[in-house]
């Protein structure tokens, strides 16, 4: 708005000279009609100067209207540097926010980035710990195929119920380890523990 408003203010000084151009040669028209001797005798700046002997008024005379138009033209140019000198605080004060915006996305995505990590690390912490507490079942449940193993070998009276024990503990520890091997590369050992001892005992309970 103000830079409009600037461009506009540049032709006053012009107007005001044209102006007092226009109403210069008017009123040397007027001295020409009424004393042509004179006009034609006397410099048109000198006429001018002495307000063409009454015909112009003093503001019109050359010399105020030249000093009108160098304080406009000064105005102009004082108004012109605050407005740039207004600019340049603004632009400085708008990178200075810009920056300090910067900064704080900067900052706010360092600690997104350390949350995240700690995040992770305590997922991958707890994540081992549910890994080992699975293989400590796994291989309990090892030990008790083993002794249910051992308890169908004792007797045959015992057998079908040992059998039948063998047969869920078997189902259990089968739907865990397929729940688990996806993800969990540690089982491995401790599944193949289990299919050896239920084989084991499936041969042996063959055998009885």
């Amino acid at each position: 708005m103000l830079e409009t408003v600037l461009g506009g203010l540049v032709f006053v000084p012009l107007l005001v000279t044209w102006y007092g151009l226009w109403d210069a040669a008017r009123a040397y028209g007027e001295l020409s009609a009424q004393d042509p001797e004179q006009a034609a005798s006397r410099p048109f700046l000198q006429l001018w100067q002495s307000g063409f002997d009454g015909r112009l008024s003093a503001a019109g005379r050359f010399e105020n209207v030249a000093l009108t138009v160098v304080v406009l033209v000064s105005l102009l140019l004082l108004i012109a540097g605050w407005h740039a000198r207004v600019r340049v605080r603004e632009e400085r004060a708008r990178a200075a926010r810009y920056a300090a915006d910067c900064a704080e996305r900067e900052q706010l995505l360092g600690r997104l980035a350390s949350v995240l990590t700690r995040a992770q690390l305590a997922l991958v912490e707890h994540r081992g710990d549910g890994t080992g507490r699975f293989v400590r079942e796994l291989e309990q449940a090892a030990g008790r195929l083993e002794e249910l193993v051992d308890r169908a070998l004792q007797g045959t009276g015992e057998l079908v119920r040992a059998a039948g024990a063998v047969g869920r503990a078997t189902a259990a520890v089968d739907g865990a380890a397929r729940r688990l091997e996806a993800g969990v590369p540690l089982l491995g050992e401790a599944l193949g523990r289990i299919e050896e001892t239920v084989r084991a005992g499936q041969e042996q309970t063959v055998r009885v």
